[in-house]
């Protein structure tokens, strides 16, 4: 459901706004990811899931017409990345900060 939820997201952020790629990435952060981290904290996340999750944000801020670096997904802006979570990475850090 959660993932539903991102795509129509999606959807509604990336239809006729003309975003830049550090606006997208903002909206991935903000809006897309929160659909989920409710949910990571009360149900396990598979492996499969947790990278369909990432494929979702990354295709939407590479958008339709970009060719982005993909070593560049998951780094820090000071790295000159994109500073997208990973969805796996983020499970675990939920999941210890309940121990």
């Amino acid at each position: 459901m959660a993932i539903l939820k991102m795509k129509r997201q999606c959807g509604l952020w990336g239809g006729g706004f003309g975003l830049s790629i550090s606006v997208r990435a903002m909206a991935v952060k903000t809006y897309i990811l929160s659909q989920t981290i409710y949910l990571m904290g009360v149900l396990p996340l598979s492996q499969q899931k947790g990278g369909e999750i990432n494929e979702i944000m990354v295709n939407f801020i590479k958008g339709r017409d970009r060719v982005i670096e993909n070593r560049r997904n998951f780094l820090c802006e000071d790295l000159l990345g994109y500073g997208i979570i990973d969805a796996n990475i983020m499970n675990i850090s939920i999941k210890c900060a309940w121990i």
